[in-house]
């Protein structure tokens, strides 16, 4: 999906998800032949996620250790991934 759909579906703007990744919370999606970023449906959970947890007052910092412990635990539950 395009940056203004994931906007739409996660409540956010386009500014906050451009923001989003330069400040790596969010990773750089792939980006199709014209340089279009192509968004999945994970994005539009961490963009809500980003956006409630950013609202609840956490820092930055914080977010990055909740967002790498969040990966790790998709990584350990993920079939094959202790291949």
């Amino acid at each position: 999906m395009k940056i203004g759909v994931l906007a739409k579906r996660s409540g956010s703007k386009v500014d906050a998800i451009r923001y989003f990744e330069k400040a790596e919370l969010l990773p750089p999606p792939p980006r199709s032949l014209s340089g279009q970023r192509n968004y999945g449906e994970a994005d539009v959970a961490r963009v809500r996620f980003i956006s409630r947890r950013l609202e609840s007052g956490i820092g930055f910092v914080q977010l990055k250790q909740e967002l790498e412990l969040l990966e790790a635990r998709i990584k350990v539950s993920s079939p094959g991934a202790s291949d």
